[in-house]
């Protein structure tokens, strides 16, 4: 269902990517309201965005009452967290350019943030796996007692 209304405004926006493509990064197939499919689209992609900015966020600056974020952001060296904060200054620019098409109200740059917001997702992607895969491995490592107490106080 979602499929077709799609595919019949890819004949209108031809700078539209394949929806196949779309619905394996975002999930698109589970979207209700076809009535504004590409805004309904271009949502359910700012969903994925604000996911992995909050778990950016909470690597790079742990709530005072999480162990758990105090140890994942001791496993990153200064240069890391440098690192991830520009990752997060991409992902925060793309959100905040998600977030104006509301203001804006035109199909036509639906369909260019859609296609570019795919294109920075698959980049973005392939730059953050290496950190998050970094904080998944933390977790494997041994550690000391003391290690362990500099985070409980």
């Amino acid at each position: 269902m979602v499929k077709e209304a799609y595919n019949k405004i890819k004949k209108k926006y031809k700078i539209l990517p394949d929806y196949d493509e779309l619905n394996i990064e975002f999930e698109i197939g589970y979207i209700n309201n076809e009535e504004f499919l590409l805004r309904e689209i271009r949502r359910k992609m700012n969903e994925k965005f604000i996911i992995f900015m909050e778990r950016l966020c909470r690597i790079l600056q742990p709530e005072g009452i999480s162990i758990v974020e105090f140890y994942e952001f001791g496993c990153l060296t200064k240069d890391q967290k440098a690192e991830l904060f520009n990752l997060l200054k991409e992902l925060r620019f793309q959100y905040r350019r998600f977030i104006n098409l509301d203001l804006i109200l035109d199909y036509k740059e639906e369909a260019k943030t859609i296609r570019d917001g795919l294109k920075f997702w698959k980049s973005f992607r392939k730059k953050i796996l290496p950190f998050f895969e970094l904080v998944e491995n933390c977790w494997a490592r041994e550690y000391s007692e003391k290690e362990i107490l500099k985070y409980l106080g």
